[in-house]
């Protein structure tokens, strides 16, 4: 069964620091032409932990931005009204000047908002570099072709390796010495994590990805550490094991570095709590023999109270989302029918890895009244959502949730990685909160499950 969670996002530190010299900021001033007075934040666009900054806006739309650049780096300005965004490049002394408007557009039947940005100042190359390349774009491509054509890992390599070749000739015309090595760096850093997603789309038994995965120095970093733990979760553990307690048994012979290794225990522990699995005290037991002269997070300790919360029959939180017209919905307007809720963003690529099987999951189901299928997107910026909703033209229902962090639908179901599917009850009650994926055959037993029994 595949119920891994990968995230672009995994165990990145805190962003943007307001003690730095001043000497190492970069500035922008600029308007926003009828600014409605909405919140307007900073998003660390390299780290992407969602961490975020508000900026001070006046009232006619003019501000000024002094952003962190002790080193090179890239930062989303996101503005809730109308929903829209832009990347700002990072470096010492940059000074720029942003003339904002928006363009409301038609694609594919809905209305998008497009910033457009008439900027002057430093580094205007990279603005429009940045503002018409995107890695996940490529790297979504090779994941689509790798499930539509069945490719083998070493194919999958080869033609991400490319991509990325490919998008790096492209930022070498830009003028900055100090943008091109980031951005290398960050395409590299990309790819590598690339690799370990290849179970999500391929044979997880493939065995130059087993080969793969016996060369990587797993002890090298922690965010090497963590996606060589789930990599291996999925491929290495046997059927008959249950890898909830199987993996911490296997861990001390699987990393040197204790600090790694305690790392990678504590996040397979949080993993774990995500699906509050009958047996948690037993798998609880396992993760303090896996670590090393290391205490409990509390925050551990404080998720395994929370599980108990999501247990099957425990009522479902409500929260707010957002339809592709901007307006909010409650999801306790869906009571009534069964969900399958799908929690994903466009950035993610098994999530789109996902989305072929969960149309042909929807198309099962569409004329069956007592279950609804509905996706959640977790995406900063709307723009990116609707992107994908213009290509894929999905027929379920579309929503995004405003400050995703800061959701019930994520804090309560510790929903810290991307896909997660969950099953809600006719009756607003919990099924499973961590689903089968379309993916997985038992997806469609799971639901005949639910929704029979009703």
């Amino acid at each position: 069964m595949k119920k891994l969670i990968y995230t672009l996002a995994l165990i990145f530190c805190v962003a943007i620091l307001s003690s730095c010299n001043k000497s190492e900021n970069a500035v922008y001033t600029g308007v926003i032409h009828d600014y409605q007075g909405s919140e307007v934040i900073l998003m660390d666009a390299i780290k992407m932990d969602g961490n975020t900054t508000p900026v001070e806006v006046a009232s006619d739309g003019s501000f000024t931005i002094e952003l962190p650049a002790a080193e090179p780096t890239v930062y989303y300005l996101l503005i809730n009204t109308p929903r829209s965004g832009i990347k700002l490049y990072a470096e010492k002394g940059l000074k720029a000047n942003l003339d904002i408007t928006f363009s409301p557009e038609k694609r594919g039947g809905q209305t998008i908002t497009k910033s457009v940005v008439d900027y002057s100042g430093d580094y205007k190359d990279v603005f429009f570099f940045l503002d018409s390349v995107s890695y996940f774009d490529a790297q979504n491509e090779v994941i689509q072709a790798t499930i539509d054509n069945h490719w083998d890992f070493n194919t999958y390599r080869q033609t991400l390796r490319g991509e990325v070749d490919a998008l790096e000739v492209l930022f070498e015309n830009v003028g900055s010495r100090e943008f091109r090595q980031m951005m290398r760096n960050d395409y590299e850093s990309h790819f590598t994590q690339s690799l370990f997603w290849y179970p999500e789309v391929g044979d997880k038994h493939d065995a130059d990805f087993l080969a793969f995965l016996n060369t990587v120095n797993r002890d090298s970093s922690e965010t090497i550490g963590l996606l060589f733990s789930m990599a291996y979760r999925s491929c290495c553990i046997a059927d008959d094991k249950d890898a909830n307690i199987e993996i911490f048994r296997q861990l001390p012979s699987l990393f040197k570095n204790d600090d790694i290794r305690n790392t990678v225990a504590d996040y397979q522990m949080e993993y774990v709590l995500q699906s509050a699995p009958s047996n948690i005290e037993d798998v609880f037991d396992a993760y303090k023999q896996s670590i090393v002269g290391h205490e409990v997070p509390v925050k551990i300790l404080n998720a395994m109270t929370s599980a108990t919360k999501m247990k099957p029959g425990s009522m479902s939180v409500d929260f707010e989302m957002y339809d592709t017209q901007g307006n909010k919905v409650m999801f306790s307007s869906l009571k009534g029918r069964a969900v399958y809720l799908d929690v994903w963003a466009s950035w993610c690529g098994p999530c789109r890895a996902e989305i072929p099987y969960m149309v042909n999951l929807y198309n099962r189901y569409k004329n069956n009244s007592k279950i609804v299928f509905v996706s959640i997107s977790v995406d900063s910026n709307p723009d990116d959502w609707k992107k994908i909703l213009n290509s894929e033209h999905p027929a379920w229902p579309q929503y995004i949730l405003r400050n995703a962090n800061e959701s019930p639908l994520i804090n309560s179901y510790q929903i810290q990685g991307i896909p997660r599917f969950i099953l809600i009850d006719k009756d607003g009650r919990v099924a499973d909160v961590n689903a089968p994926r379309p993916s997985d055959p038992q997806a469609a037993q799971r639901i005949d499950q639910m929704i029979n029994g009703q």
